[in-house]
């Protein structure tokens, strides 16, 4: 991983955005934002008051935390991946609850998303993986148990997919998104559907106004269990990150993400461990039939179901964080076994 300083002083980098990618945005407006967030990661890295860190990845600011036992050799890594327009930050219940176990934690700010970097680029899933990729070899420099919610769950399964076992232990998908259903067609118009419609991205930049002033009543509607869980800060850190510059372009792209694999598809390239936390009461599908229909279509699977909604690891942490942890330590302690459904 490249040194702070080193990182901030080199000249302006768009390393994230090909040439052919400068008609999407301005030259102005590129150096603005570059300038932006370079200055955010210093105000970031000089406050005493977070523990946030940087990492230069293809010339973008990349925004992560790790704690716990990171000089333990012992200590197996558990990376977490956040859901669309999240960040690591919806992750503080469990870093900081799991902070004592012998783990090395991390979390980091997928590209486009919380204070990492906001190219005018196109965003997929396939950008996202290789991401992940990337940071377990540079940052964590060990396999790691991947644990991802929502959209997250998805990156988290196809990074394993294509992984295991040099890069990752294990999976944990936290009411994940992805098609249960057939193996999607390849679609012969992907470079006209990935084609950047700037109308688009104006609608977009209407709609992140329109979404900012609904931020709270969207997250209670997810949190059915305990809306109280749903804090100022939570808030406040969603609305903070759909202000960057550039905030508009990952948003366009979500409605418009190339369908590729599905989650059958990805259980039949990967062979490792796998644990299925799942929110029951999620209001975005009928979250007990996807998680015990896994069951069913990775039979190694474990399947725990608990009350919560869409986002059971901040909702309910404590009992999250329980069950991660001794699932983690029991592959562990047998990793050759197969892990059974419940």
């Amino acid at each position: 991983m490249r040194h702070l300083d080193r990182m901030l002083r080199r000249p302006l980098n768009y390393g994230c955005v090909s040439i052919a990618q400068l008609s999407f945005a301005g030259a102005g407006e590129k150096a603005r934002a570059k300038d932006w967030h370079r200055r955010m990661a210093l105000g970031d890295t000089l406050n005493s008051k977070t523990d946030w860190k940087y990492w230069l990845w293809r010339g973008c600011f990349v925004r992560f935390r790790s704690m716990g036992a990171l000089s333990s050799p012992d200590a197996p890594a558990i990376l977490f991946v956040h859901g669309f327009g999240a960040s690591s930050q919806h992750f503080v219940k469990n870093l900081v609850g799991l902070r004592t176990a012998n783990l090395k934690l991390f979390a980091l700010d997928l590209i486009g998303f919380g204070r990492s970097e906001k190219p005018a680029t196109h965003y997929t899933q396939h950008l996202w993986e290789a991401q992940i990729a990337d940071f377990v070899r540079e940052v964590v420099r060990e396999p790691v148990y991947v644990v991802g919610n929502s959209i997250g769950g998805y990156m988290s399964m196809s990074f394993v997919a294509d992984h295991y076992p040099s890069l990752c232990k294990g999976a944990v998908l936290v009411n994940s998104a992805g098609s249960l259903g057939e193996s999607a067609p390849d679609e012969g118009r992907t470079q006209e559907r990935l084609s950047r419609n700037e109308v688009v991205v104006n609608i977009s930049k209407g709609a992140i106004f329109l979404l900012q002033s609904q931020i709270r009543s969207i997250l209670v509607k997810l949190y059915p269990t305990r809306p109280d869980a749903v804090t100022n800060d939570l808030v406040r850190d969603i609305y903070r990150d759909s202000t960057d510059p550039g905030a508009a372009y990952v948003l366009e792209s979500g409605s418009r993400l190339p369908s590729r694999r599905t989650l059958i598809d990805l259980f039949k390239g990967y062979t490792g461990p796998l644990l299925v936390l799942t929110g029951s009461k999620d209001p975005l599908n009928d979250a007990s039939a996807r998680a015990r229909n896994i069951g069913v279509v990775y039979p190694k699977a474990e399947v725990s179901l608990l009350d919560a909604g869409h986002c059971p690891h901040d909702e309910v942490p404590e009992i999250f964080n329980e069950k991660l942890s001794s699932w983690v330590e029991t592959v562990e302690r047998t990793p050759s076994s197969k892990s059974v459904a419940t």
